[in-house]
This record gives C-alpha cells, sequence and structure tokens, in this order.
C-alpha cells in the first residue's frame, strides 16, 4: 500500500475557542521576512517564488526555500517616484507601476520601461496586473505569459497587445463608457484577479443603477471562455471607498449558478451574487461590521472530495480572521482570528498552491486538485509565511458514505453474489495528492487502490483514504460482506418451438432451491405476476427465465423461441384456370413460412414428389392442395384447371392500294365470330379496326376470353408526297383595267384554279388577292399550291364618285396605287370641315362620318404623300 507523505507536516490538534465556535482550519506561522518593516503587497508566483512591495520602495523577492534578494537598489537607479503597485507570473518577471513614472517590467534581468513609446501615454499609474489565473493550461487556452498585462492610470485602463504596445481601453477586458471610470485590481493567486469600474456621479450618460440611485461601481472578473462575470455593488462613494474584492466559484449557495464576489467598503464585507439585476443588493456578513478590510482569500482543503472544504480568510486593519466552517454552501458562520498574527495591521496576503481551482457550475472542476502549500501574509510588521492545519470534525463526512452497486449502503452489512459483479464504490478523485487502499479483514488487498472494490469474498471491507496535500487518514465505515450462492437449475428445451394456434407449451425450470425467485421475460420484457418456476406460453416470441438467489444478480436460462403457426386455407381463384395449348401452366403456393410443407392433389391423388410451392401442369384436371407444418394441416378446395386452344388472327384493309399522302385505310381484325376477344395493335389501340395514314407494319395480338394470344402483321404501303406547281406571286392595277394571266407547270394529271376566269394550265386574274391551285397526278394524289397577286399602279388613279350604298357596286373610294403608309388622305365638305381622314389608305373610305353616311353631293380631298407630293381635287357621292 502506497502512502503519500508531503514535505512538511500540516496536522495539528483543532484549536476550540469557547462553547460556540470550532476553528475548523487553524493557521500558523512557519516564517517571518522583513521584520520591522511594513509589506504591502504580497504577489506569489507558479514557481513557488513570493514578490513583495513595502514602505520606502522596498522590492524584495523571497524562494520556495525561503532565500531573500532585494531588488530595491535595482529599481532605485531607474525611479525614486514612490512605488504603487506590482504584479508578477514567474520568478524571473515583476510588473511594477509608480506615481509619475510610468511603469516598469523587469525580466531575464534588465528592467524596462513601459512609457509614451509603448503607447502609456499617463505617468500616474495607480494598479498593474498580470493576468495568472490559469497558470496550469485549461483546454483550449495557452498557459498565461507576462506579455499579457494591464495598467490603470487614473480614468484610463491599458492592456498590452500583441505587438509589444499598449492601447487603451483594455477592450479585451470590458467595453467602459466613453465617460470617466476608476479602475482598481485585486489579484489573488491562481484563483482569480477581480477589478471595478468606478463611474463618476454626475455624467449623463449614467443609467438609473449608477450614481446615487444605488452604486457608482461594477465588480468584474475575466472568466476564461466565458467572458467577463460581472456584479453591481450597492455601494456609493469615491473610488477608495472599496478596499477590498475577491472572485471565488467555491461558494455555491441554493440557486446560485454564476460566480460570487466578496467585497469590502470602507468598512465591513459584502457578498454579492453575480447578476446583471443592477438594484440588486449585497449579503452584509455581520461579523465584520465597523472593522477595515484591507484584502480577502480563501484556503481550500480535501479538493479529492466533492464536498471540499473552502475556508474565507480576512485580513483587516485588527489581525487575520478565518471563517469557522467552510463557506462551500454558505456565507454566513463565525470568524475567529489567528492568533499567530495577533492584532498586527494586515495590508495584503496571497496564497500558494498547486493545481487550477477553476470549477464553476460542474463546467470544469479541478484540471489538477488543488493543494493549499502556503499562505504569505504582507503586515505592518513584514511578511509571514504560514501553513495550516484542519480539525477532524471538519473532514469527518468525508469518505462515510459507501454504495453497492451505485445504491447508498444503509447499515454496515451487504450481500454479494459469486462472480465479483458487485462492488463497493466510494466517491473520491484520485490524483496525485489522494490514495485510496482497500483492505478485506484488515489487510490490504492487492490492486484494489480505486475508488471501486469488487466483492469476490465474504469478510469485512474497508478503505483507508490519504490527502497527501493535509497528511489526513480517513478511513470508512467496515462493511461486513456476505456470499450468496449462485443459482442452479436445469431448462433443457429446444431452441425453437413450433406451436399451432390455440395450444400452449409448457416450460418448467427443475431442481431449483426453495429460496429462488423467478422471473419470466417474452422478448426481453419481464412479465407481469409471471414468477413462478413454470410458464405456459401461448403466444410466438422469445421466451427464458431469470433465477436469482440475492441482490442484483439474476441468472438467466437458455431462450426458447416459440413460434405460433395459424396455416390459413389456401385460396383459389373463384373462376376456374385456363391454359393455352403449348404452354405449361404453375400453380404457386403464396404466404407461408418457409419451414411450410406443400402437397400436391390432382382429381383427388396425391401426386408423387410434389413438396415444393410451385406445381407446373402438363393436363386438365380438379387441383388442390394440403400445407402442413409439424401436426398442422390444412387442404385447399379444389380448382379446375382446362388446356384452351389458340386463336387464329388476320388483318383486312378497305383498301390495298399505297396511299396517297393525306389519306388514310382501315385496319380490322378478322376472326371467328361467336368468342370474346381482345386486341392489342402495335399502335397501342385496343379497338378491333384502326385508321392509319402512314405505311408501315402493323401488328395485332388477338387474345381470347382464356388468355391464349396469336399474333399477326401487315404491311400499309404509300406513295411518295406528289410536289405542289410552284407559282410565282404578281402585281396588277385593277384600278386602270388591268388583267394578269398565271400558268402552270406540265406534268399533271388535271388542274383546279380557285378564283379568276381560265381551265387546264391556265388562268386570268383582274383582281389582288390570294389564289390557290390544285393539281392530281396519274395516282390521284394530289398538291396544293398558294400564290398572291398584289395591288400595284405606277401612277395614283383617284375616281372622282363612288356610290356606298351597299349594292356591292363601287362601295368605297377606292384610290389606286397609293401604297405609301406615311401618306395623309383628307376629305373636306362644301364648309371645309373634314368629314374623312387617315394615314396610309390601307382601308378605303366607306362614306361614313360620325357613324352615318355622308349626304349626296360635292367633296374635296388633299392627299399629302410621305415625300411632300400633294394631290388635290373633287370628289362627288351618289347613291
Amino acid at each position: 500500500m502506497k502512502r503519500i507523505v508531503p514535505s512538511c507536516c500540516l496536522l495539528c490538534a483543532a484549536l476550540f475557542l469557547g462553547d460556540y465556535a470550532v476553528a475548523q482550519l487553524t493557521l500558523r506561522v512557519d516564517a517571518q521576512f522583513f521584520e520591522g518593516r511594513e509589506i504591502r503587497k504580497v504577489e506569489t508566483t507558479s514557481d513557488g517564488h513570493v514578490w513583495v512591495l513595502g514602505d520606502n520602495n522596498f522590492i524584495a523577492r523571497v524562494s520556495p526555500d525561503d532565500g531573500v534578494e532585494d531588488f530595491t537598489a535595482l529599481f532605485a537607479a531607474h525611479s525614486t517616484k514612490p512605488f504603487t503597485d506590482i504584479s508578477a507570473h514567474h520568478a524571473d518577471t515583476l510588473l511594477l507601476g509608480t506615481a509619475g513614472d510610468y511603469a516598469f517590467l523587469f525580466t531575464g534581468g534588465a528592467v524596462q520601461q513601459l512609457g509614451p513609446s509603448m503607447g502609456v501615454h499617463i505617468p500616474n499609474i495607480t494598479g498593474v496586473a498580470i493576468p495568472k489565473q490559469f497558470y496550469l493550461t485549461i483546454p483550449g487556452h495557452a498557459a498565461t505569459s507576462y506579455t499579457q498585462m494591464v495598467l490603470t492610470a487614473g480614468w484610463e485602463t491599458f492592456g498590452r497587445m500583441s505587438d509589444g504596445r499598449f492601447a487603451g481601453g483594455a477592450a479585451d477586458l470590458k467595453s467602459t463608457p466613453q465617460t470617466p471610470v476608476t479602475t482598481r485590481w485585486w489579484q489573488n493567486d491562481r484563483k482569480g484577479f477581480v477589478y471595478t469600474h468606478h463611474y463618476a456621479e454626475n455624467h449623463a450618460w449614467l443609467p438609473n443603477c449608477y450614481g446615487r440611485e444605488i452604486s457608482a461601481f461594477e465588480l468584474f472578473m475575466p472568466w476564461s471562455i466565458n467572458g467577463l462575470q460581472q456584479a453591481f455593488v450597492d455601494q456609493a462613494g469615491d473610488p477608495r471607498s472599496i478596499r477590498a474584492a475577491f472572485y471565488t466559484p467555491r461558494v455555491k449557495l441554493e440557486g446560485l449558478v454564476r460566480p460570487g464576489f466578496f467585497w469590502a467598503g470602507e468598512s465591513g464585507l459584502n457578498f454579492s451574487q453575480q447578476t446583471f439585476d443592477c438594484f440588486a443588493r449585497s449579503t452584509p456578513i455581520p461579523f465584520f461590521n465597523g472593522k477595515e478590510v484591507s484584502c480577502i482569500t480563501d484556503i481550500n482543503a480535501l479538493a479529492a472530495h466533492p464536498d471540499y472544504l473552502s475556508f474565507l480568510v480576512v485580513g483587516t486593519s485588527a489581525g487575520l480572521f478565518v471563517s469557522s466552517e467552510s463557506q462551500k454552501r454558505q456565507v454566513e458562520t463565525d470568524y475567529l482570528q489567528s492568533s499567530a498574527l495577533g492584532s498586527r495591521r494586515i495590508n495584503d496576503m496571497e496564497s500558494f498552491s498547486t493545481g487550477s481551482p477553476s470549477e464553476f457550475d460542474g463546467q470544469y472542476g479541478y484540471t489538477d486538485a488543488i493543494c493549499e502549500k502556503w499562505l504569505y501574509v504582507g503586515t505592518e510588521d513584514g511578511l509571514f509565511k504560514m501553513d495550516y492545519t484542519i480539525a477532524a470534525a471538519s473532514y469527518s463526512h468525508v469518505g462515510q458514505t459507501v454504495y453497492k452497486n451505485g445504491t447508498r449502503v444503509e447499515g454496515t452489512s451487504v450481500t454479494a453474489c459469486p462472480g465479483g459483479n458487485d462492488v463497493l464504490y466510494i466517491p473520491l478523485f484520485l490524483d496525485s495528492n489522494n490514495a485510496i487502499q482497500w483492505q478485506l479483514d484488515g489487510e490490504n488487498i492487492s490492486g484494489a487502490d480505486t475508488i471501486m472494490v469488487p466483492l469476490t469474498k465474504p469478510g469485512v471491507y474497508r478503505a483507508v483514504m490519504w490527502s497527501a496535500c493535509e497528511n489526513i487518514e480517513i478511513y470508512s465505515p467496515e462493511i461486513t460482506v456476505e456470499m450468496a450462492e449462485m443459482p442452479e437449475f436445469t431448462f433443457d428445451y429446444p431452441d425453437t418451438v413450433d406451436l399451432c394456434l390455440g395450444n400452449a407449451f409448457l416450460m418448467e425450470v427443475t431442481d431449483g432451491q426453495p429460496d429462488y425467485t423467478y422471473q419470466w421475460y417474452w422478448n426481453g420484457t419481464a412479465l407481469t405476476d409471471e414468477t413462478n418456476p413454470s410458464f405456459s406460453a401461448t403466444m410466438a416470441g422469445t421466451y427464458y427465465v431469470g433465477v436469482r438467489t440475492c441482490g442484483d444478480n439474476i441468472i438467466f436460462s437458455d431462450s426458447v423461441t416459440i413460434r405460433v403457426h395459424q396455416l390459413q386455407k389456401p385460396q383459389s381463384p373463384d373462376t376456374d384456370i385456363h391454359i393455352c395449348e403449348g404452354e405449361p401452366g404453375r400453380l404457386r403456393l403464396r404466404g407461408y413460412a418457409p419451414e411450410v410443407t406443400a402437397r400436391w392433389y390432382r382429381d383427388g391423388v396425391l401426386i408423387p414428389g410434389e413438396s415444393d410451392t410451385v406445381l407446373t401442369i402438363t393436363q386438365s384436371g380438379m387441383y388442390a392442395v394440403e400445407v402442413v407444418q409439424g401436426d398442422c394441416s390444412v387442404m385447399s378446395d379444389e380448382l379446375s384447371v382446362q388446356f384452351v386452344a389458340l386463336p387464329e388472327a388476320t388483318i383486312t384493309a378497305t383498301s390495298e392500294a399505297p396511299l396517297c399522302p393525306g389519306t388514310s385505310t382501315t385496319l380490322t381484325a378478322d376472326h371467328a365470330d361467336g368468342e370474346t376477344y381482345t386486341y392489342r395493335w402495335s399502335t397501342g389501340a385496343t379497338t378491333r379496326s384502326i385508321t392509319v395514314g402512314q405505311a408501315g407494319e402493323y401488328t395485332l395480338v388477338l387474345t381470347n376470353a382464356a388468355g391464349c394470344a396469336d399474333t399477326t402483321s401487315i404491311e400499309v404501303q404509300a406513295y411518295d408526297p406528289l410536289p405542289a406547281p410552284p407559282i410565282r406571286d404578281t402585281v396588277l392595277c385593277s384600278t386602270a383595267g388591268e388583267v394578269v394571266r398565271i400558268e402552270a407547270p406540265e406534268g399533271y394529271a388535271a388542274y383546279r384554279w380557285s378564283g379568276g376566269v381560265g381551265n387546264g394550265r391556265y388562268v386570268t386574274i383582274a383582281a389582288p388577292g390570294t389564289y390557290s391551285l390544285e393539281v392530281w397526278d396519274e395516282n390521284g394524289c394530289t398538291a396544293t399550291a398558294t400564290f398572291d397577286v398584289r395591288a400595284y399602279c405606277e401612277d395614283l388613279i383617284i375616281p372622282n364618285l363612288f356610290s356606298p350604298n351597299g349594292d356591292g357596286v363601287n362601295d368605297e373610294w377606292v384610290i389606286g396605287g397609293l401604297e405609301d403608309g406615311g401618306a395623309v388622305v383628307t376629305v373636306f365638305d362644301r364648309n371645309g370641315q373634314i368629314v374623312f381622314q387617315s394615314r396610309g389608305y390601307a382601308t378605303p373610305w366607306d362614306g361614313l362620318y360620325r357613324g352615318g353616311l355622308v349626304p349626296v353631293g360635292a367633296y374635296y380631298y388633299r392627299i399629302i404623300t410621305s415625300t411632300g407630293e400633294a394631290f388635290k381635287g373633287a370628289l362627288n357621292v351618289l347613291y
């Protein structure tokens, strides 16, 4: 058994003060440095060193082995202005603020001024900070380095950027309003750092949350990937009215899901829940009423256990105080003054610990179980290095809850089943600071150094736990374990059982013991009230039985799959089956499991050798099938099967001559009368006759009522298309009485003209229009050509009279040769009134004016062409 022992013993007797308060954590002085000198600032580093800032610009560093180095002269060579604040991350890194000389960075043995050349333009630096909350790497976050620095100067905050320069606003921490604010910083080991914004009360920007309404302060704590955690502080006054602040995720009040802050005003101590409600009030801690609080931190113990301890440590002007109880789930508690420091004024303190206590709302937990090593306290009388002890009463709960198979053990004994499936379990985090060893009857169990131990033997079990950080040995309760015998029984049945519907199959456990309990299962589900050794199955499914003798362990039998068969009577068609001659027929049995056997019968006689689900038929007869499974069978009705002769199909056509283009012929299926047939043509038609107009082969499938079919085809021919005669368009001036003679080409058997006067190949046309010529060849096939005779006159022919009386003769004023679409035609009466006007003359005037015919008489016209040529004259309207 391995025991982990720290380098120094921290376990001391508990301190009792009176009857009301017990010191669960006691601080004691391990070493004192710089006696007689006031130490104002304390900064621990991740590598175990401590930097201090004292009165008169005193700066020193203490090593892990308590060696002291004085750096006062080194920094005095660079500035004699008052030093205001320090911050450190490693032993060789120190950030220093001054009142008048900007800031200085010591690293690698050299000192560098951080002034105007690096973006810092205010010489009075009131606070400095190197973020060091996560000096151990958190997943997704690199270890913080000293290149991330923050300086505060009056109303302004500077953050160091990646290029080495500083920029105002500290944008990576908070976007502050464009109004004067005062920022102050508090750092506490790797546990985090807090800063406040103080808003001036005389700025109109401030919402009601600030100023005299409730507060001029906000607390902020940068928190990993969650950004800033914020709390409003109900405290008015100037920036100096906030004396100390401390963030902790380890105080978890009921209903609190975000971090909390302890903060001190000019006097007293308060607790604020992180909230976005700016009117939320703090919880005052009465013990510190009237006390001047200067600094706040905490000491955490037994971090390996889920209910670890967290003690608040408060430095005041009248000494150092420690909460009398763990504050993990409470704020109100008594506080005890550390007798080791008496009533010395406490200026600053920081603890040095291993591990990174980054727990918040269960999101992270401890990345490495925290182990508090030392508490360094800066006082009016030097620096004190302190260690601590915790009283046994404070950790009496650790390891006292034992679980068996996930259920809390009530009492001191349990029963376990053989096989090692039962385990005892204690909730504990195991790491380099913590260990556990299980024992059986006072002897260590080999290899049992985890939080679980299998129960393989009877006896008395207990766990011995060590917390190396606090050097504490803790014993769990002793648990007596008795071993129960595993059940033995007989259950011998086939893997699969076929069962006819309505029957039952009995299964029974034999050779069992009276104290056995039984549970039958069907398809993996426990059957309610089926807890007897025997069970009759009537439904299909998989069955097995569980037999137990103790606890949660159970022995399961082999499974039996019941297949219930309800052999349905095979259904035959309502009509007889007809099979075409020359084609073998088939009867098929469908819808039965593969295990079903088919027996085929013809005319009441079993057909030898036919047991497949498909029967090939070659002769007519009365057929039936019997389905058999196990002892179950059922016979179908008889089915008549007859072989039918094939039909004979032929096709007739209304005309056997080739088709002229545009003509058609009718094809008809020719067959014997007195039977019912169906037709399927290659065109997709299903009628007896079809009409076709294209050359090609046409196929008919003729099917009789029995489904037997015959196929035949016919070839339809067609003449080549007759070319249309070429007739050219022409023109004439009908107004001048012209006619045109059109000639058709030779080679056609007959000609027919539409309109005009003429026979044979010639026609005479006297009027414009569209005309056609239809020709025939010797096969009787036709073709048609159309042509246009357009009106055209070389000169305008303007009639001087027309008679719009509707007799069909000279009803319109037709102007020959006027084809100018841009010409304007105007007609006036004797008074100069326009009675007709149009641009272009596509539609001649019909004598209408305002819906009625104009009176008989003389009228005047004017025609102006698109080229400007004008024509004038008289026009008589007669009826």
